[in-house]
């Protein structure tokens, strides 16, 4: 009496305990390894993030507080100190706008031009997105500032290929 050949997935029952138990064992030892990249990953790319938003608001705090108004309500970076000091930070990448209520764009600083279109206030305040530029991606933040009686925009960027 011939019976017909069972599928693939029903010759595991003929193996013995112990090739059995070897199985099992590598799956779930290769599920724990999966787990674990997955974990890894997540969590340094988290923190990739939470430092280039730390860098972002430092940018916007330094900007803020190196910010002049003249007389006429223009506003001025002494002596060129934010220029300076946004080229000495570490990793480059670094790009700092002063921006007008009406939408104009007032001054600019940094060691590249992210060439973002769209003015500051399209995107929530205060919260970091990652925008695609020319240079690659691209953090991005901004903040409402009183300086001296005027209300301006300061919208600070950052690299992410030094992150990368």
């Amino acid at each position: 009496m011939r019976t017909t050949p069972s599928p693939a997935g029903f010759r595991w029952f003929g193996r013995s305990l112990r090739t059995r138990l070897f199985v099992w064992k590598g799956v779930v030892i290769a599920a724990c390894l999966l787990a674990y990249s997955l974990a890894i990953g997540v969590s340094f790319t988290r923190h990739v993030e939470q430092e280039l938003d730390r860098r972002v608001h430092e940018d916007i705090e330094l900007a803020s507080r190196a910010v002049v108004v003249d007389s006429r309500g223009n506003p001025s970076w002494p002596g060129g100190f934010l220029g300076k000091q946004i080229a000495e930070e570490e990793g480059g990448g670094h790009w700092v706008e002063v921006w007008d209520d009406g939408g104009t764009r007032r001054l600019v600083a940094g060691t590249f031009d992210p060439l973002l279109k769209e003015a500051p206030a399209q995107h929530p305040r205060g919260i970091a997105h990652t925008h695609e530029s020319p240079q690659g991606p691209v953090r991005v933040m901004w903040e409402f500032v009183g300086v001296e009686g005027r209300r301006f925009i300061v919208r600070a960027v950052v690299s992410e290929l030094a992150a990368r």
